[in-house]
């Protein structure tokens, strides 16, 4: 993830829906969760794979399986590159903390 708000330009040379991910990101109420141990276990046996058809066949009582509607609108959120889990945490952290002294406002 960019450290600039996901705006950068050669995220969307990895995936071609980068923009759409981030519109979806974006669309809604946002629970974080940030998952110190076990991250693969909870990549695999909970959130599932990022893609809905696989998750529906393979890993049926994952939040994809049961919430995904398309490899965009999957659900759930998970790093899955190594290294990213720091800098994706401290993002969305840093971005729900400036929200909730703005809404104690």
């Amino acid at each position: 993830m960019a450290g600039n708000g996901g705006g950068d330009a050669s995220n969307s040379l990895v995936r071609k829906d980068y923009n759409d991910m981030i519109d979806e990101l974006t669309s809604g109420p946002v629970l974080a969760l940030e998952v110190r141990c076990g991250v693969v276990e909870f990549r695999t046996d909970v959130a599932g794979p990022w893609d809905v058809k696989m998750a529906k066949s393979l890993y049926p009582d994952t939040i994809r399986a049961k919430f995904g509607v398309d490899r965009v609108r999957n659900a759930i959120h998970c790093t899955d590159l190594p290294g990213d889990n720091v800098e994706e945490s401290s993002y969305f952290f840093s971005i729900l903390s400036c929200m909730d002294g703005l809404e104690k406002r």
